[in-house]
């Protein structure tokens, strides 16, 4: 393991304790991991093939379609669950990503119950 590997492991453990946080920043992660910003750019591109500020965006969006599978929260709670500081922010960036809306996203997701036949609940597809 090279020393630019170990640097984007360090860098991963903190965006996965820290996203959640609206003032994270790609500044922050280099300060926290103590190497240049510049410098954790080329070693993410090189290593990860995608920018921090990206892979910081990428982990916030999948954390939040867990959130919207998993959980009764609203779109606006997801949003800064996840770090995001604006829920109009959080949905555009949901719907660059994911090609929908994070509700037309959930509501692949719901849950119907169904009484017919003694049938349990199943998910919707």
């Amino acid at each position: 393991i090279t020393e630019g590997e170990n640097y984007v492991r360090e860098a991963i453990k903190i965006i996965e304790n820290k996203y959640d946080d609206q003032l994270f920043s790609v500044k922050e992660l280099a300060r926290k991991v103590q190497i240049e910003r510049s410098y954790l750019y080329r070693l993410f591109k090189k290593y990860l093939n995608i920018n921090p500020k990206q892979y910081i965006l990428q982990y916030r969006i999948n954390k939040s379609t867990e959130l919207l599978q998993k959980s009764s929260y609203s779109i606006e709670e997801i949003a800064y669950l996840v770090g995001f500081n604006s829920p109009s922010h959080f949905s555009r960036q949901f719907s660059n990503c994911k090609s929908l809306s994070p509700s037309k996203y959930r509501s692949k997701f719901k849950i119907i119950t169904t009484n017919y036949n003694g049938n349990e609940n199943k998910l919707a597809r």
